[in-house]
């Protein structure tokens, strides 16, 4: 399989903010619910066996795919906004990757900023793999959320998922 060359910084944010800004996949979202709903009401009125697979197959995978919509896209739209406005302070992000899964490695990040410690934990990269390492990064942070929505670095954009958290601790002897 071929894989597809990094993008660059420019292209990861624009990349984002397709995503985050889009109209289409709320609706996307909507729409699966629906065919999740649809085909279960089905199943409870159909007495084919094959036809009974089929529709709880369907059943499934529109209900995955709506819940992996819904919760990914307020990160996808907290980043995308990030993208244009927030207030930016430079870090240093201590990353660690675990790469046990090829196809979908775990990121995760400790940075001191503004008296706390944040312990983040990322989605996917868009577009680049990251390497471990002390790193000199922007956290982003928006009024209306409670840590950074956005790590950018010079190679490219993380976005932390609800997993990360906060400590009180402040630089931790660093």
């Amino acid at each position: 399989m071929k894989r597809r060359p990094p993008l660059d910084l420019p292209q990861q944010i624009d990349y984002l903010r397709r995503f985050g800004e889009s109209r289409a996949l709320p609706v996307a979202a909507v729409i699966a619910a629906l065919v999740c709903v649809a085909c279960l009401v089905l199943f409870g009125r159909v007495s084919q066996e094959p036809v009974k697979v089929l529709l709880l197959f369907f059943a499934g995978v529109g209900g995955l795919f709506a819940v992996a919509l819904a919760v990914q896209l307020p990160q996808f739209r907290r980043g995308a906004r990030a993208t244009r406005v927030g207030r930016r302070v430079r870090a240093t992000v201590d990353l660690v990757v675990d790469r046990s899964e090829p196809d979908s490695p775990v990121v995760r990040g400790a940075v001191s900023a503004e008296s706390k410690t944040w312990a983040l934990e990322f989605g996917k990269p868009f577009g680049w793999e990251p390497q471990e390492g002390a790193w000199p990064c922007e956290l982003v942070f928006l009024a209306d959320w409670h840590g950074p929505v956005l790590v950018q670095l010079a190679e490219g954009l993380l976005v932390p998922s609800r997993a990360s958290r906060a400590s009180r601790a402040g630089r931790s002897g660093k």
